[in-house]
């Protein structure tokens, strides 16, 4: 019993689990509300959406599922000439057996061969969703050590679709907050204020708002004020570190990729809740850093926080295609 219990514990606080799980359950969700007649006739009627069990993510092939139903997803997953649509629907849900079922249905060695350039041609966050599922299902023994998504598979979006934004964001940073934020550093000495100040000033001057390598002045303010949403310049400041993590490689504040995502942890409400259009290029931004590094993982801070309080995990909200035409089977 305590082994279950640890295990369920470990499945809770695993993040790229719940990320990859709660993607694919959204993807799902979307391709069901796209095409309904088509999600209708591949599961026969069996309502999918509300299959998972109670207390988890993700579909599975077990419990009151039909037995035929197995049987119609996996021929439409293997048949994308007979219609893109249900060949993407059957994927995703065999995916998300993949990764929930003891004995899954299908470990995609055999898909991943014959039907990859297929996968990539799917509106690009199925496609990203799908991808991390087969990126984690490989790592977690879960899938064929044959499937093997790239880099470039498992990206929504790069950088160049939302950094201009985030440095729109950053260089909007007023006067007023520009020196509330000089004055965050806790151990600032007597005219640390105004280097700071004078520091931050100067990457705000920069078209790209990277930091410069002597990073103390004004990257310790900018991280401080970055960790509370109710501080002055807070959404600015997460600009500002985001935009330093998706830079050249060279990291110049202390989270680096990885450590932005117990920012994400703490912080996801508040980002979340801003205006779309600084919401959007920040919930970008941080999935990009959840699909290029291995390193952004709350796994290990939702037990460390809060004195060892395991803590909910909240995954990044997935962003629906902005497309709904159907999209056509590679050459």
């Amino acid at each position: 019993m305590t082994k279950r219990r640890n295990r369920k514990h470990r499945e809770k606080t695993n993040f790229r689990r719940i990320q990859v799980l709660s993607d694919l359950q959204a993807a799902t969700t979307y391709l069901f509300a796209v095409w309904p007649d088509v999600a209708n006739e591949v599961c026969d009627g069996f309502p999918v959406l509300t299959a998972a069990m109670a207390d988890e993510i993700g579909f599975r092939f077990q419990g009151d599922v039909p037995d035929n139903l197995k049987d119609r997803v996996l021929l439409a997953a293997a048949s994308p000439d007979d219609g893109i649509p249900a060949f993407a629907i059957a994927t995703v849900l065999l995916a998300s057996d993949a990764l929930t079922s003891n004995q899954p249905a299908e470990r995609f060695e055999w898909h991943w061969d014959e039907f990859a350039d297929h996968y990539r041609g799917l509106p690009a966050s199925v496609r990203a969703a799908l991808m991390n599922a087969f990126r984690y299902g490989v790592q977690s023994n879960k899938l064929s050590d044959a499937v093997s998504p790239s880099l470039e598979d498992c990206l929504t979006s790069k950088p160049a679709a939302f950094q201009d934004a985030l440095i729109r964001i950053a260089k909007s940073m007023t006067e007023e907050e520009r020196l509330s934020v000089a004055h965050a550093d806790s151990y600032r000495r007597d005219g640390d204020v105004e280097k700071h100040l004078a520091a931050l000033n100067d990457v705000l001057a920069r078209a790209d708002c990277r930091f410069p390598d002597d990073t103390w002045f004004p990257l310790e303010p900018v991280e401080l004020v970055a960790w509370s949403p109710e501080a002055m310049g807070f959404v600015p400041c997460t600009a500002l570190l985001l935009i330093d993590a998706l830079g050249d490689g060279t990291f110049h504040a202390n989270d680096g990729q990885g450590g932005l995502s117990s920012r994400w942890g703490l912080n996801y409400d508040a980002y979340c809740k801003l205006p779309g259009e600084l919401s959007a290029p920040i919930l970008r931004a941080f999935r990009f850093l959840y699909e290029t590094a291995d390193e952004f993982d709350l796994s290990s801070w939702v037990w460390t926080a809060e004195k060892r309080l395991m803590r909910e995990v909240t995954p990044i909200p997935w962003l629906p295609p902005e497309s709904t035409s159907h999209p056509s089977p590679p050459e």
